[in-house]
């Protein structure tokens, strides 16, 4: 195996294919034995190695980001016009490479440099339901109350997504469910959960902001959170979750 331009190509094939495994010889004790190994080791030295590093964190290949992690691959790379490492993990609900990353220094409240939604890792777990990389996310540093700019949280993206197991280990971290999306729209994730029928999902925003009682939603569409779902599905915050299966377009207003 020759390095070069076509190394990496080379290097993102095996790692498609789950290479390197456990039972691949670890950085410490050396890679005389596999070529292609000590290759990947030598270009992840040089930094040269981002797309095999977002390839790995995707695919859910632990040892493969362990290994790049050590050699000195960044763990803070980037997807051109997308995700990090970090959250291509998140998403794909791989806590074993999540946690990988975040003990190599991986900056858990980061968004992708060139995501368009820039969202974190936390919201991108959220969204998609991973809880075990939303467990893994908070215990290594994530903010649950971390918001963009227009006020976008991670509670939202779970309770748009409906996701009650998220929604609760996010409320248990104290995640602030009277957040509010929009100031014209008056969007609270309980408003979110609503508007697209998550019914498990607003009785858990709705108990925490009751103060743990177990009551019933109101008859007219408005929650004690602060916000209300517009049944008009005028405005993007509203109609959103109801479209969205995989990629969040707008979801969270940004244009």
């Amino acid at each position: 195996l020759r390095e070069g331009a076509g190394t990496e190509r080379v290097l993102m094939a095996h790692v498609a294919h789950g290479w390197p495994h456990s039972s691949s010889p670890s950085c410490t004790e050396g890679a005389k034995a596999d070529p292609a190994l000590a290759a990947l080791l030598r270009v992840a030295r040089d930094g040269g190695c981002t797309m095999t590093m977002l390839d790995a964190c995707a695919r859910g290949h632990t040892f493969a980001v362990e290994l790049l992690c050590r050699a000195g691959q960044s763990v803070e790379a980037c997807r051109r016009g997308g995700r990090n490492a970090l959250a291509l993990a998140a998403c794909g609900g791989h806590a074993g490479v999540v946690r990988a990353l975040l003990r190599h220094g991986a900056m858990p409240d980061r968004p992708g440099d060139a995501d368009a939604w820039c969202w974190t890792a936390l919201m991108w777990a959220s969204f998609y339901g991973r809880a075990s990389c939303v467990t893994e996310l908070l215990g290594g540093g994530a903010s649950a109350k971390m918001a963009k700019p227009n006020g976008f949280t991670s509670l939202m993206a779970a309770a748009a997504g409906g996701h009650a197991q998220c929604v609760a280990l996010l409320l248990a971290a104290k995640a602030d469910a009277s957040a509010v999306q929009r100031r014209d729209a008056q969007t609270t994730a309980c408003a979110l959960a609503r508007a697209a029928g998550h019914r498990a999902c607003t009785q858990l925003l709705l108990r925490d902001a009751r103060g743990g009682e177990d009551e019933g939603a109101g008859n007219d569409g408005a929650d004690k959170t602060g916000g209300r779902a517009s049944s008009r599905g005028d405005g993007a915050a509203q109609r959103e979750p109801l479209l969205l299966l995989h990629v969040p377009t707008d979801l969270d207003g940004t244009e």
